[in-house]
């Protein structure tokens, strides 16, 4: 005869495969309903937690160096630390719209394909736990944001491009270095000669490492050395993206395996986990005329 289980028993091993399954779930899964379900648990706690401020305070109250000053002498020290205060942050937001200004301009002059429009978009989110993961921006399709708009910094570093995660106000930014971001084909040029054909110039599948670097291989003969230039150039990439710079290579090694080749170390030299914005290459679409041409 099966054995039964009382009620009380059976409520109590629920409950531990329910805890079980709780310390398995990512945390992104559980945020949006434990944010509110602490939000409702802190609301009875708010008149205690205000109490004992003030209790606090009363019995410790705040230093103010102040207090032994005039009440007018007090009034214009307030008044001159306000005016020094809102000098400070309208230089910072000129110093913010210089940066702006400066990477519009970048991307305009670099660019060599069709007509563009720059964005600039700040970044708003980032990945939890994945320093060099994907980004959201504050552009989205009202801006003319599109999946595969690429981002650059500074007008010509590649920063990443535009997954197919594209809101009306905001964007997902996937980096070039992210591990689920595909092969990149770039060209190795010197960084010494920013004339020189580039028809001779080592072409090298570039895999992102996820580590912030991507390798790839190429032939021991061509001379490749550290602190040479990657520039784009992948057919898979929009026109705008065509040129721009990847990184610069890291180190040159032996490959064991194979005598005739060597592996590529490539790391660009911004990262998205670093920046506050990224200038977004809006790629626009040339109006034709009545006979069909552009």
């Amino acid at each position: 005869m099966a054995r039964k289980i009382a009620p009380s028993k059976r409520a109590f091993l629920v409950a531990i495969a329910f805890i079980g399954v709780l310390t398995i779930v990512p945390n992104r899964w559980l945020r949006p309903w434990t944010s509110d379900l602490a939000a409702v648990v802190n609301v009875p706690l708010e008149p205690f937690e205000y109490a004992g401020t003030k209790i606090r305070t009363w019995f410790r109250p705040a230093r103010d160096p102040l207090s032994g000053e005039p009440e007018q002498v007090q009034r214009l020290i307030v008044d001159r630390d306000e005016v020094h205060a809102l000098y400070r942050a309208a230089q910072l937001r000129v110093e913010a719209l210089e940066q702006e200004i400066s990477e519009l301009q970048d991307a305009q002059r670099f660019h060599r394909g069709g007509t563009i429009t720059p964005v600039f978009a700040h970044i708003t989110g980032r990945s939890p736990g994945r320093g060099g993961g994907p980004v959201r921006l504050r552009a989205g399709t009202r801006q003319g944001v599109t999946p595969d708009t690429i981002a650059v910094y500074r007008g010509v570093h590649l920063i990443g491009r535009v997954t197919n995660d594209v809101r009306l106000l905001s964007s997902r930014l996937l980096p070039i270095t992210d591990r689920a971001a595909q092969w990149v084909i770039g060209i190795i040029l010197s960084p010494d000669d920013p004339t020189a054909s580039i028809s001779d110039a080592p072409r090298v599948h570039l895999k992102p490492l996820g580590n912030g670097t991507l390798s790839g291989e190429i032939e021991r003969a061509r001379d490749v050395r550290p602190g040479d230039l990657v520039r784009l150039a992948d057919l898979s990439w929009p026109d705008s993206a065509q040129g721009m710079i990847v990184g610069y290579v890291k180190s040159v090694d032996h490959k064991d395996d194979d005598p005739l080749r060597d592996v590529v170390v490539v790391e660009p030299r911004y990262f998205a986990a670093d920046l506050d914005a990224v200038t977004l290459k809006i790629e626009q679409l040339d109006e034709l005329d009545e006979d069909g041409e552009s």
